[in-house]
């Protein structure tokens, strides 16, 4: 018993310091290996002649691509009869209301490509990076599902397909339920990279002497709300329809309401002004401030006090989108004063129409003044 009780101990030390860095027997994965896996996820999932279920493009934004030529027709067939077959909502144009999935995803995923290569200024903790890498390979899985959907339309030939026809509308109602998936796994692992570089990968740089803001600082922001965006629209509305059609007068009901031109837009104006952004930030060390530059530095100040306002509707609406259950459109439910779960929609309804538009509008401000330089 005497040489027992030794050897309990250490199995309890070992054990515990286990716990310290993971649960006994649980994986842990540091910062850059993350970095290293997402870099070559965004790597293996380009569009090249031997690889046709491309994800990204050259700048590391999203760019799904269609191998089946009589789909992309499909795709791009306006008419009602096309719009009720719902293959028209994969569009990646902005300027169309039936845009209402790849512009999220691509929204969703923009800071993370574009700063997952950073060093961070001090030390993530093996917990925090263990923690958004297993979000990172939910992420990858969704992927794979959502390619592996794709790659039944590429094996069922152009020759043969018909929107409307049986087995197109079973791989597409495969391929919508993957691709809201995708998208609430890549806001979800989005969301979560934010708050570590906010906390452990950037430094909070003051403002020049001139009254500059520091390098990157705007860019941030504005990505940051986008995110955001992305993940307000699919779960605020997406949610509610991206599998469902119907029918009203002479349009398709759900796409008509143009739910997501606030996000489309918002990203359109991002994409324009990207590299005049960046332009702009890299003045940092400049002591002189143009007005049309003032005018840039004072509509994010703007945005950023409207922040104050925007995060508690948004707590809010996170709170009440948790117990709300179903979003989706009931046309024929009636008005009930004593429903609890009328009450948690009407106030996300409301976040949506106002909180939601005012910041996205604060935010797009601060990109049309950039247009002015």
């Amino acid at each position: 018993m005497k040489k027992f009780l030794p050897s309990l101990m250490c199995a309890l030390v070992i054990c515990i310091s286990a716990v310290t860095f993971g649960a006994c027997g649980e994986t842990t994965y540091s910062y850059t290996e993350l970095q290293t896996e997402f870099q070559q996820f965004i790597d293996n999932n380009k569009e090249s002649d031997t690889f046709r279920v491309g994800l990204f493009d050259e700048n590391d934004y999203i760019s799904i691509q269609y191998d089946n030529a009589s789909m992309v027709s499909a795709i791009n067939d306006t008419s009602l009869q096309g719009k009720t077959a719902m293959f028209t909502r994969l569009t990646s144009n902005l300027n169309s209301n039936q845009a209402v999935f790849e512009p999220a995803l691509k929204a969703s995923l923009m800071y993370v490509t574009k700063y997952i290569s950073v060093t961070p200024v001090n030390d993530v903790p093996v917990d925090v990076s263990t923690a958004l890498y297993n979000k990172f390979i939910t992420l990858r899985d969704s992927a794979v599902t959502f390619q592996n959907n794709i790659v039944k339309f590429n094996i069922l030939g152009t020759d043969d397909f018909e929107a409307n026809g049986g087995i197109e509308q079973s791989f597409l109602s495969s391929l919508l339920d993957s691709y809201y998936n995708f998208i609430v796994a890549s806001c979800d692992f989005s969301l979560d990279f934010i708050d570590v570089c906010n906390q452990y990968v950037f430094a909070d740089v003051p403002d020049s002497n001139a009254g500059r803001v520091a390098t990157g600082k705007i860019d941030r922001f504005i990505l940051e709300r986008l995110t955001e965006s992305a993940y307000l629209y699919t779960t605020g509305y997406l949610s509610t329809f991206y599998d469902q059609t119907l029918v009203s007068g002479s349009d398709e009901y759900f796409t008509s309401l143009n739910t997501s031109a606030t996000l489309n837009q918002f990203l359109q104006t991002y994409l324009t002004y990207e590299v005049a952004l960046s332009d702009f930030e890299m003045k940092y060390e400049e002591s002189v401030i143009s007005q049309p530059e003032q005018n840039v530095i004072s509509a994010y100040r703007s945005a950023v006090n409207y922040q104050n306002l925007y995060n508690v509707g948004l707590n809010t609406f996170n709170y009440c989108i948790e117990r709300s259950g179903d979003m989706t459109v009931n046309l024929d439910e009636e008005f009930d004063a004593d429903s609890t779960e009328q009450a948690y929609q009407e106030i996300i309804s409301r976040f949506l129409s106002n909180e939601y538009v005012n910041m996205a509008n604060y935010t797009t401000n601060i990109l049309f003044y950039v247009s002015q330089l």
